[in-house]
This record gives C-alpha cells, structure tokens and sequence, in this order.
C-alpha cells in the first residue's frame, strides 16, 4: 500500500478502531458523539452500554469533553449502513 493509499485509509471510516478529537457531546438518546475523524467530521451514536476507558482506567461519560482525543471503535447498524455508533470509546491523553 503506498503512503497516500495509507493516508487516505486512515481517513476513511469504516468498521474498526479510528482516532480523532471530540468536538461535541450532544445530550440526547443515544447520546451523540461529534468526532474529527481525519478532515471529517462524524457523529456517532453512544451505545447506552458502551465502555469508556482512559490510560488510566476506567472513565464515564462525565469524562467526555470537547477537545479530548479519543480512540473509537466504530460500527454500522445491520440494515443501516450510513448509522454510525460505538460501544467501545477509549479516551487518549497527550
């Protein structure tokens, strides 16, 4: 794979664990998470059940803020392939 193939791969969202920055945590049910995802920016649905973690352990969704890095694991809806959610959210330090 040649290095913009790989970058454009990095960008692209799709099943799997992606990095971005938290832009936006929105209140609502599901909660939604607004993810800068290379140049994209993606809403996900937060999985009620979903596990949030740190470097350091475990963390809840009090610990999700805006500006955070964070390192999602991303999947689509059966039937739904332009849904987006994550039950997985680890949250990245600097």
């Amino acid at each position: 794979m040649s290095e913009r193939d790989e970058q454009e791969h990095e960008r692209t969202v799709g099943d799997g664990w992606v990095q971005g920055e938290l832009l936006e945590v929105m209140e609502s049910w599901p909660m939604q998470l607004l993810v800068r995802i290379g140049d994209e920016n993606v809403t996900l649905d937060l999985a009620p059940d979903s596990t949030i973690t740190s470097e350091v352990g475990t963390a809840s969704v009090r610990d999700l803020q805006p500006g955070r890095r964070v390192r999602v694991r991303i999947e689509h809806l059966p039937g739904h392939p332009l849904s987006r959610l994550t039950n997985e959210l680890r949250i990245l330090t600097d």
